[in-house]
């Protein structure tokens, strides 16, 4: 298991795909993360492992099969007050 910080970023190829950044500029498409971990420039941290037998829709990056995640509670996205209720 492998666990890396980065950043959520939008690749726009072939209808586009959410892709992550590792702080060591390594490029994946994570597959096993929730809506929550979309949004450009999103900082999360993910364990998991690299797929190399797997393919992914926009086929550039290679797969990393996500165990668990966490959204930096900075990017969180933000509730709405009926949310709250």
């Amino acid at each position: 298991m492998r666990t890396l910080e980065g950043k959520i970023f939008f690749n726009p190829l072939e209808g586009g795909i959410w892709a992550f950044e590792s702080d060591d500029g390594e490029r994946y498409q994570l597959d096993g993360t929730g809506k929550d971990a979309c949004g450009e420039g999103r900082r999360i941290k993910v364990t998991g492992e690299v797929d190399n037998e797997a393919m992914g829709f926009g086929m550039v990056y290679p797969i990393f099969k996500v165990e668990s995640y966490e959204v930096s509670p900075l990017d969180r996205p933000k509730k709405k007050k009926e949310d709250e209720a």
